[in-house]
């Protein structure tokens, strides 16, 4: 019934595929660049988003485990991300990515990807759950050395399942929904179970810009999550808002989810009850000088429980300095990372400095 739903909606609207990047409202997380032509209009595309870390202040109470960058000062290979996009026809491509230094499931995307219609594409494979803008940015969108600590708590991740995605006025309207597997894989579905999700974004004036803004643009954009997974029942949402001109970036990002235990799981239950969470996160940026050194702000506030005051209540506040050459394929981006926890009798002593060296292409 769900399906039929989902298709039911692909006779609406008409537009243009032009311009789309790959993977549509879902970009691959290595956008590939390097190609291969082949016979028959064939091609393949090779692409590698890497990044290295330095950690030279880290707090006495810092800990992998609690969402900070390492559990010692040091240097860390944080991702090695190798990308692959074999076009097999005007509408048909597929998309590989994997990361070998990535915990637990290395595949990141492994989709194949069809324009049905000049407005419609069907995907079919593993990505990202598209519920929240955060996780959806390219690496030349992403101002810091890694995505939110709390965004990262409430992201679903990459789910194995179909979407289908439609994209209006050049971009200025696009919507994508996805039938996901419930469990926490990226390759199959452990336990049974299914999740829903959809995301809407709305950008008048076009598509935002890649790294330095120009005229003014805005993008305004909503998603939600369902999913019935092997032990816990997931319904979670999201608003954001992003405003840039003149070499500034502006994103404010709300979102909220709630989780509840199964009366009859098909696996073991590790929640012992329902929890709410939610975050407010804003992040501000611009170019001080020329096209290549930036600073970047990130303000979060985090709650893992809206029930209980304990150290999940959160304020992390991330100042950063950017610096980029070779056109931005080559970027360096220095961190400083403020946690202060808002409720308990003991403040931990774990704020940090990361030094990231990344490029991608």
């Amino acid at each position: 019934m769900r399906l039929l739903l989902i298709a039911s909606l692909t006779w609406i609207g008409s537009t243009t595929f032009a311009g789309q990047p790959t993977g549509g409202q879902v970009p691959a997380d290595v956008q590939p660049e390097f190609t291969l032509p082949g016979a028959n209009g064939r091609s393949l595309q090779l692409g590698l988003d890497a990044r290295i870390w330095a950690i030279p202040y880290l707090g006495s109470d810092a800990a992998l485990e609690n969402g900070d960058p390492a559990n010692g000062i040091g240097w860390r290979a944080h991702s090695a991300k190798i990308g692959m996009l074999a076009r097999l026809s005007p509408k048909a491509e597929v998309i590989a990515v994997i990361d070998p230094l990535a915990e637990g499931d290395s595949l990141a995307d492994l989709r194949f990807r069809y324009r049905w219609r000049p407005t419609l594409t069907l995907g079919f494979g593993t990505s990202e759950v598209p519920y929240f803008a955060s996780h959806l940015l390219t690496a030349n969108h992403q101002k810091f050395a890694g995505h939110a600590l709390s965004t990262g708590e409430l992201a679903v991740g990459e789910r194995l399942g179909v979407t289908m995605e439609g994209r209006y006025y050049g971009g200025k309207f696009e919507w994508i929904l996805g039938v996901y597997n419930g469990s926490e894989s990226s390759q199959g579905n452990d336990g049974g179970g299914l999740m829903e999700a959809f995301r809407l974004a709305v950008q008048p004036l076009g598509d935002l810009a890649d790294r330095v803004p120009t005229g003014f643009k805005y993008r305004l954009g909503m998603g939600g999550v369902y999913g019935s997974g092997p032990s816990v029942d997931t319904l979670a949402y999201s608003v954001d808002l992003s405003l840039e001109g003149k070499g500034w970036k502006l994103r404010g990002e709300y979102l909220k989810d709630a989780r509840n235990p199964q009366a009859e799981p098909s696996l073991p239950v590790t929640l012992v009850g329902s929890v709410e969470r939610q975050v407010t996160l804003a992040e501000v940026s611009g170019f001080v000088v020329g096209r290549w050194l930036e600073v970047a702000l990130r303000v979060e506030q985090y709650d893992d429980n809206l029930v209980v005051e304990d150290f999940g209540d959160q304020l992390i506040v991330t100042g950063g300095l950017n610096a980029y050459g070779l056109g931005g394929t080559l970027r360096s981006q220095l961190n400083y990372l403020h946690r202060r926890e808002q409720a308990g009798t003991v403040e931990l002593d774990n704020d940090s400095i990361v030094l990231s060296l990344a490029t991608s292409f």
